[in-house]
């Protein structure tokens, strides 16, 4: 689900109730970030969403920073439910707005995934084990 442009307006502008909303969501304002400062990290992540969308769809794949993600490894918004039933269960929010992808990990074998953040509008992507995308739990 898109971050909307009343949203933001209205974070910006200091709006308890848009703040709950994005809140709910798994955006909340940084220390010590004044309402207006983070609407604009809004509107930035809200854009830097929509620049990915568009590479992905342009290019059928997205590079953000040094890795590549192919468009046909994209983590479907429906396999990321029960997730956000959970999150939502213990913690009171839905990151609804992460995108994720499927990886072969090369730097790991232990490893199952992870979320990444980049600084400064806190753009976030999952990055979850190929293998998951058959099977949803593993044991040793």
């Amino acid at each position: 689900m898109p971050i909307t442009d009343i949203q933001i307006q209205q974070a910006g502008a200091g709006d308890l109730d848009a703040l709950c909303e994005l809140d709910a969501r798994g955006l909340i304002p940084a220390p010590g970030e004044c309402a207006q400062t983070y609407g604009v990290r809004l509107e930035k992540l809200r854009n830097d969403l929509a620049e990915m969308e568009k590479e992905l769809a342009e290019t059928a794949q997205v590079k953000i920073e040094e890795l590549k993600f192919p468009a046909a490894d994209r983590i479907p918004a429906d396999l990321f439910a029960e997730a956000h039933a959970q999150t939502e269960q213990l913690f009171a929010f839905s990151a609804d707005w992460v995108p994720g992808f499927y990886v072969n990990p090369r730097f790991s074998w232990l490893f199952g995934g992870c979320a990444y953040s980049y600084h400064p509008d806190l753009f976030t992507v999952f990055i979850i084990r190929r293998s998951f995308a058959t099977r949803a739990k593993w044991f040793l």
